[in-house]
């Protein structure tokens, strides 16, 4: 707490004042010491957290530092400014004097509220939001995970509660999609439970499991947001290539070097493809054992052997599966258990 040297403020200094000067986030780093980004799980700078299950969140142009498991006489969830309050265990009025003096803000003759300059960056602000809504995005609302029926869905497909905030998935409330009949963003509640899957910021791919048809899934997504990408080593011997999150994630925890694409028929540009394919020696492209995952999986695997001649195969559960509706890991692991899927690697000599 030392070297601020705090004082009491001769004018006034608002809120406002300091944001028209600087972001939330740089006032986040400030404490933190690094930039926070939205919707992606971090401990807790208040409590023991072995396991980070915080994240950052807007709302109503708010930076919201959320924490559902800060104890219940404690403050729950932070804008910047209590984050520095609760810190250095300050008022609120000194904890803007803090920020004042760290970025060296010269705000004590400032800018006021009713100021020409913080009127006008209002403004830039509104102008900037306003155009982001017609960009098409899906805002969503967070909520915690249960005990009941988020662990019935996992559980099953040997997903744990940590490797789901591991890969920044979030249940979620609602989100909103772009009607261009309407021409405006619409609320989706999805009256089971729904998760946030697909976090590619800004794009993002929801999914509503115990719906059918329209709806089960929604995404902005496109061809080159691939799951697992950033977790791969420079140069390995295998890359299996699969085509969903559940799929990913089941794979990735049997040890394998995995990405997902976002379905069968989508591949990302060859820009990204190829440099990707060259660190690798081998390519096995699994895919589900209909109809449809068959052909496309050999379909990209010819694209793949037409550039590195033999350096791909495809592999996909027994087609007698589908008779109890088996068609991928997820369904597999889920039905049958772990050790089928065990024994269908060892034999097509992904594990040892």
């Amino acid at each position: 707490m030392g070297g601020y040297g705090y004082r009491e403020a001769r004018v006034y200094i608002s809120k406002e004042d300091i944001l028209a000067k600087i972001s939330q986030q740089d006032i986040f780093k400030m404490i933190l010491g690094y930039m926070p980004t939205e919707h992606q799980y971090v401990h807790s700078p208040f409590r023991k957290d072995n396991l980070p299950d915080c994240y950052f969140e807007w709302y109503k142009n708010t930076f919201w530092f959320i924490d559902w498991a800060e104890p219940i006489q404690k403050r729950k969830h932070r804008d910047c400014f209590n984050m520095v309050q609760d810190h250095f265990e300050v008022s609120f009025y000194k904890s803007l004097e803090i920020v004042n003096d760290h970025f060296k803000l010269n705000l004590l003759a400032g800018h006021h509220d009713d100021s020409d300059y913080v009127a006008n960056k209002k403004k830039e602000i509104i102008q900037v939001k306003s155009k982001k809504k017609i960009s098409h995005e899906m805002p969503f609302k967070v909520r915690m995970f249960n005990s009941l029926g988020d662990k019935d869905f996992w559980s099953p497909l040997e997903i744990s509660r940590s490797d789901l905030i591991e890969d920044n998935v979030f249940p979620i409330i609602w989100y909103k999609v772009f009607s261009k009949r309407l021409r405006s963003h619409v609320v989706i509640r999805p009256q089971t439970r729904s998760y946030l899957v697909g976090n590619f910021n800004p794009r993002v791919k929801i999914y509503t499991p115990d719906k059918k048809g329209k709806g089960k899934w929604a995404t902005n997504c496109c061809a080159n947001d691939i799951w697992g990408l950033n977790n791969l080593p420079l140069k390995g011997k295998q890359l299996i290539i699969t085509k969903s999150y559940k799929d990913w994630r089941i794979l990735k925890n049997q040890g394998l070097n995995v990405i997902a694409f976002q379905n069968e028929g989508m591949y990302p540009n060859d820009e990204i493809l190829y440099p990707l394919l060259e660190r690798f020696k081998e390519i096995i492209v699994f895919f589900d054992n209909d109809r449809a995952g068959i052909i496309a999986s050999e379909k990209l695997v010819d694209k793949i052997n037409s550039v590195y001649p033999k350096k791909s195969r495809g592999i996909h559960l027994k087609t007698s599966l589908l008779r109890d509706k088996i068609s991928d890991p997820a369904d597999l692991i889920k039905n049958k258990g772990k050790v089928p899927l065990t024994n269908f690697l060892l034999e097509n000599k992904l594990i040892k």
